[in-house]
């Protein structure tokens, strides 16, 4: 509704003006939506695994994709650093990335209901998505031991 009230604008079409089309995405998005026909954007916004990798490498790099800055830095830099108060040695939380425990400089990332990822360090330049249906992925230890096999992967790319 704020999004709406500030624009004029649906979601969707404002999303698709300014970051998708110029991201080139493969395929249409799809978008849960409520029911008044009203796309959320807290969660629920699907595409393919290479659309998420290729809107996860213009994040990694600070807004730019094939020589265009389709968002500021600045807002990049602003949203993946740990902004909403957590207890010390919990994952941390900036404008819907998610900065794990431990990370370094650049290291962050996306998080789905079910289990998909997209997980960004800078540093390395290496981003990696995962899809996932998994029902038990808000039990203890997943989230960890998922952290755990990019930081390792992210290592030996």
């Amino acid at each position: 509704m704020v999004i709406r009230g500030a624009t004029g604008r649906d979601v969707p079409s404002l999303l698709s003006e300014k970051i998708l089309m110029p991201l080139g995405l493969e395929r249409d998005g799809y978008y849960i939506t409520d029911g008044a026909g009203v796309a959320f954007v807290l969660g629920g916004l699907n595409f393919t695994t290479r659309d998420f990798a290729r809107f996860g490498q213009m994040i990694a790099q600070d807004g730019s994709y094939g020589g265009q800055q389709i968002v500021p830095a600045q807002w990049i830099a602003e949203s993946t650093r740990p902004s909403a108060p957590t207890k010390d040695g919990n994952i941390g939380y900036g404008y819907q990335w998610w900065i794990p425990v431990g990370a370094h400089e650049g290291e962050f990332m996306a998080r789905g209901v079910y289990g998909q990822y997209i997980y960004i360090d800078q540093a390395r330049n290496v981003v990696i998505m995962t899809t996932g249906a998994d029902r038990n992925f808000r039990d203890k230890g997943v989230d960890g031991s998922n952290i755990e096999m990019f930081r390792k992967l992210a290592q030996i790319l």
